[in-house]
């Protein structure tokens, strides 16, 4: 059962927990709607009748009956089985848990990451809804890997001859997002830069040595085609799961992406075989996928700018594990 959300309860209960709830799941589970909806038989996945200040001590005990399990961590969600999705703090909001589940393994006593929690109530929700009578399929378009240094345009000379433009990308939306391939470009996961809508240049950086151009593809960079002169700044750590990293429309992929469809489409993506490719549905293009170079691990992203204007995201595809 997930954690219930009462608003009458919810100070309360955040007093007795130790810590603040999520704040997008706490807004979303406060729609008494959606309760209704989780309680449902199909999902069976909330306790109408079971108070927050009942579950709170429910999820304390569980948790302490729980050989390894995280000393900060919160559980999210538990039916009693051998995985237990929990939160953990959240180290920019402190007292507050992050958006982010994780899923413990109660036999081996191991977690690994799942996705934002205000994502998989959505996806649960879905299941609810009346679905079309066919998926349309998602469209793959692959970009030619090649090594051309000094192809690319602006920014310092000496950097720009590491760099090759091999592809071209129109943003509609205003906001560029990198994640995980295998999660939906929520802002909870991923890194994300408002350069606004215009024709994108797809520049690659090789490393030196005798394999082809797509193995030795060390970072992307997506950067406006109109920016004169690019600048990088510090970098956002990126965790990845899925061996790839996806760039975003966000808000053309919200718009264009069924709520039914999302998972599938996600799934497809972070399965997809190219190294690099753009990824779309009904005949419409918004996201960008890249496999990175070792598998999983943690990736830095940085914002490109040009002067004071946002223009693009930086991928580097060799992370640390």
């Amino acid at each position: 059962m997930w954690f219930p959300v009462v608003i009458d309860d919810v100070a309360d209960a955040e007093l007795l927990l130790g810590v603040a709830l999520p704040p997008r799941y706490k807004a979303l589970m406060s729609d008494p709607s959606v309760r209704q909806r989780l309680a449902d038989p199909v999902l069976g996945a909330l306790q109408l009748d079971r108070s927050m200040l009942e579950h709170v001590t429910i999820v304390q005990q569980r948790a302490l009956a729980l050989p390894g399990f995280p000393d900060l961590a919160v559980i999210a969600a538990d039916n009693g089985g051998r995985y237990v999705r929990f939160w953990l703090p959240d180290p920019k909001r402190p007292g507050t848990l992050g958006e982010m589940v994780f899923s413990w393994d109660t036999h081996e006593r191991r977690s690994t990451k799942d996705a934002a929690s205000s994502t998989i109530i959505r996806s649960m929700l879905s299941l609810l809804e009346p679905r079309q009578a066919e998926v349309p399929g998602v469209n793959i378009h692959c970009y030619d890997i090649v090594e051309v240094p000094g192809t690319a345009a602006g920014g310092d000379h000496r950097d720009e001859q590491q760099w090759t433009a091999c592809g071209l990308f129109a943003l509609e939306g205003a906001i560029l997002a990198a994640c995980d391939a295998g999660l939906h470009p929520d802002p909870t996961c991923s890194v994300s830069v408002k350069s606004g809508p215009g024709v994108y240049r797809l520049d690659v950086r090789h490393a030196a040595g005798d394999t082809s151009a797509e193995h030795r593809m060390t970072a992307l960079r997506m950067v406006r085609a109109d920016a004169k002169g690019i600048h990088v700044t510090a970098a956002t750590q990126l965790d990845v799961d899925h061996a790839a990293i996806a760039i975003y429309d966000r808000q053309q992929y919200f718009r264009y992406v069924r709520t039914g469809d999302r998972d599938a489409f996600v799934a497809e993506l972070s399965e997809a075989s190219p190294r690099l490719a753009a990824v779309g549905m009904r005949g419409r293009r918004f996201a960008v996928r890249v496999a990175t170079m070792r598998g999983d691990g943690t990736f830095a992203v940085s914002a490109l700018w040009d002067g004071h204007k946002a223009v693009g995201l930086q991928v580097a595809l060799t992370g640390s594990r």
